[in-house]
């Protein structure tokens, strides 16, 4: 029990860490801007979302959300009534457009052309200004553009149960099969080859599903989208409750795309170079000295890019930096002749988790 306590004050202090390193980067908290948290406005018309009615319909006020977007009276804000991820109707609010822009408007028909038309069409859908009322007409066009964003997004939050595309079940019950070998007394050699190839080709390469400390810094910063990361939610999740029944490090042993690829291709050859104790003392001390240093400098607000940097975006070829995807080549090598190098000298979210699992004294 006295261990157990011991991790969850680990695990606060570091989300708490984590939390004013998120701050700090992106001045947002779980998604909300720290100006907002610190002087919230009540008010309905400040209010983005306002509750379903009865009838299930969610409507969206455009005023604070684009009160950049001017006409030729300044700002035209609105609501969209939505239904089913379509929109019923859009109503304007007060404003100071000149009435006959306004009319001109309303007599084209404007606010009907989006009746209908789902979120996800709507930033596509060709709607054109107004002649005689160019500003007004392309002010409301933005806004409504603006506010379907919005409401996408708010969408997706509402969503109590994600909808699980095949690439996600696959990947759940990969990470089911990573949980079950770790509990097993006995462990087979030809399931952890074929495990540690599943890891590599299904959540590195397929999902691109990992943790970093970039990611877990953004989610800190506008929380977490199960729709679109459940595989990496679910990994953080078994990196946390696992060691609660003794199974410490499991994600690095066991789901970790980057420390599986290094012990395949350490499978590879018997030809490996021993590291003199003294030197493996001081490389494993350099992993945590990597760690504290990333994280000192986000804390006081520089090097936020350093956190990007991590090999771990490699899988993601196509988007991964030309440094990233030559450290990753690099790391590869030299897994041929030393087991795991990446994880046991550098890797910084390895450390960190190994820091939140520290229980003796």
């Amino acid at each position: 029990m006295e261990k157990t306590i011991r991790y969850i004050v680990n695990l606060l202090l570091v989300s708490l860490f984590m939390l004013t390193i998120a701050v700090n980067r992106n001045a947002k908290i779980w998604g909300t801007e720290v100006t907002k948290l610190v002087n919230p406005d009540k008010t309905e018309t400040g209010s983005v979302y306002l509750p379903k009615d009865s009838a299930g319909i969610m409507i969206f006020n455009s005023t604070e959300i684009a009160k950049d977007i001017s006409g030729f009276g300044g700002p035209v804000p609105l609501k969209m009534y939505i239904s089913e991820e379509k929109v019923l109707r859009i109503e304007l609010l007060s404003n100071a457009e000149t009435p006959e822009f306004l009319k001109e408007v309303i007599n084209t028909g404007l606010l009907s052309k989006w009746d209908g038309v789902r979120l996800t069409d709507i930033g596509s859908e060709k709607v054109d200004a107004v002649s005689g009322a160019t500003m007004t007409s392309s002010a409301i066009i933005s806004t409504v553009k603006r506010v379907a964003d919005i409401a996408q997004d708010r969408l997706i939050k509402d969503e109590i149960i994600p909808q699980l595309s095949l690439k996600s079940v696959i990947a759940i019950l990969v990470i089911l099969s990573g949980v079950i070998l770790a509990f097993l007394k006995t462990k087979s050699k030809v399931a952890r080859t074929i495990l540690l190839i599943l890891n590599v080709c299904v959540l590195g390469f397929w999902c691109g599903s990992f943790l970093s400390l970039s990611l877990l810094i953004n989610w800190f910063s506008n929380g977490i989208n199960l729709t679109v990361a459940l595989v990496p939610f679910l990994l953080l999740l078994s990196a946390i409750i696992l060691p609660l029944f003794g199974k410490k490090n499991n994600y690095c042993n066991y789901h970790c795309p980057m420390g599986s690829l290094q012990e395949l291709a350490s499978k590879c050859t018997h030809k490996k170079v021993s590291v003199p104790n003294r030197i493996e003392k001081s490389l494993s001390y350099l992993r945590d000295i990597i760690l504290y240093t990333i994280l000192a400098l986000n804390w006081i607000g520089v090097g936020f890019e350093i956190v990007d940097y991590e090999v771990f975006s490699a899988f993601l070829f196509n988007n991964a930096s030309l440094f990233v995807l030559i450290t990753g080549a690099l790391f590869l090598i030299l897994s041929f002749f030393i087991n795991r190098p990446y994880c046991r000298y550098i890797c910084p979210t390895g450390s960190l988790i190994r820091f939140s699992q520290q229980t003796n004294k």
